[in-house]
């Protein structure tokens, strides 16, 4: 471990010492108490040629949740690859936020756009019994991920998972109370400056619109009340330096006073508006 640790240093991987420990518990099939309790543990012949193999691929920037294949998102456990994007913590507030709303509802109907690996839409209903919720993604692996975490986490009965462009999908009629979305918003020059974990392996079509990271927030806002109940709310993630222009795309004759919300790290992150009765 200590040379693996010395190894990701050099290849410029964060919290190398500390991944190399979690990547040998991952290869030894334990975790990190196990290995401190038991340094005389001498791995197999498989087990060590299995973690110098995940070692070799962080030190590639490889990131650590594709190697393992799972995220911890909203106390839970997620499926994650390559076709999705890794649930950062960040995004929790949306989870917060629209459990704090739906808590006058008795039975709440919900919309996430852009699921990805269902991580939003799955951990409100673990923590909202009584709720429901469909959710799109333009990607079709995505959704079968998506499946995957509903079923595992037992909230696939209350799911329903389209295939879709935005809201192109979504069954004629239908209205929810609340709809969420974490969309891609990273500026396309931005790209470039990205951490290689990012940049190099997540889903270009999960980090940008292609242009400057507002597109598809503009058309998410624009489509939103066509799919709301009367007073529905709306909650969107944004980037950095984006909450003014996000601000803007909410219509006063149609939305109600937008609200945002920071982050651990007081960044501005999400904006939350209702619908005008």
């Amino acid at each position: 471990m200590k040379e693996a640790g010395e190894f990701l240093e050099s290849e410029r991987v964060s919290e190398p010492y500390r991944e190399a420990r979690l990547l040998m518990g991952h290869s030894v099939s334990r975790d990190s108490a196990f290995l401190r309790a038991h340094p005389e543990y001498v791995p197999s012949e498989l087990e060590y040629r299995t973690f110098r193999e995940v070692i070799q691929r962080r030190g590639k920037h490889e990131p650590f949740q594709h190697i393992v294949g799972f995220q911890e998102f909203y106390g839970l456990r997620f499926e994650v690859g390559p076709d999705v994007l890794i649930p950062r913590p960040e995004t929790e507030l949306l989870v917060e936020e629209s459990l704090k709303l739906l808590e006058a509802h008795k039975k709440p109907h919900i919309l996430e756009i852009g699921t990805g690996s269902g991580c939003i839409a799955i951990s409100i209903l673990k923590n909202n019994p009584d709720a429901t919720a469909d959710a799109t993604d333009i990607s079709g692996p995505s959704v079968k991920i998506a499946q995957v975490n509903s079923e595992s986490l037992e909230v696939s009965s209350r799911l329903n998972l389209f295939e879709s462009d935005l809201y192109q999908a979504v069954p004629a009629g239908r209205r929810y109370d609340l709809i969420v979305t974490n969309p891609p918003y990273v500026p396309a020059r931005h790209l470039e400056g990205l951490q290689p974990e990012v940049r190099d392996f997540e889903p270009r079509h999960a980090l940008t619109d292609g242009a400057e990271g507002l597109d598809i927030s503009r058309a998410l806002i624009a489509e939103a009340p066509e799919f709301l109940r009367s007073s529905g709310y709306f909650l969107i993630e944004y980037g950095l330096g984006q909450l003014e222009k996000i601000v803007e795309m909410f219509d006063p004759d149609i939305w109600s006073s937008v609200e945002t919300k920071s982050d651990l790290q007081s960044i501005p992150r999400i904006a939350v508006s209702r619908l005008r009765n």
